[in-house]
């Protein structure tokens, strides 16, 4: 059966915080006390033990997909394909190949001396 509480002497700033969280929740301030009330008892934290029991009840799996997943986005090596569509690695066969040459030409053209037109 229901119980009538009622609270006194409640400070004129808290009350009206109370009332703007029932605003924001679009409930009575009445309603906002009991879910306030209710946040405050509700069920306490699950165990670890108790966790791991409930999550065995559903019988979840993820399965190996995932780590297949990560290891091909791990790899390095693009499809051939790719490489002519860049054009100027065309001939290339691994990704390392390609960064080594785009270092190498880096390189080179610091040795350049540097030209200012103007």
């Amino acid at each position: 059966m229901p119980v009538n509480l009622s609270v006194k002497n409640v400070p004129d700033e808290l009350a009206e915080k109370v009332k703007e969280r029932a605003k924001r929740h679009h409930r009575s301030l009445q309603g906002e006390m009991i879910a306030i009330m209710e946040e405050a008892v509700g069920p306490g934290k699950l165990s670890l033990d108790e966790a791991e029991r409930r999550l065995r009840g559903l019988a979840f799996e993820t399965g190996n997909d995932s780590t297949a997943w990560v290891r091909e986005m791990r790899e390095p090596v693009a499809p051939k394909g790719l490489w002519a569509a860049v054009g100027a690695w065309a001939g290339y066969e691994e990704l390392d190949q390609v960064v080594e040459d785009i270092y190498r030409q880096r390189e080179e053209a610091q040795d350049r001396p540097v030209v200012l037109e103007g």
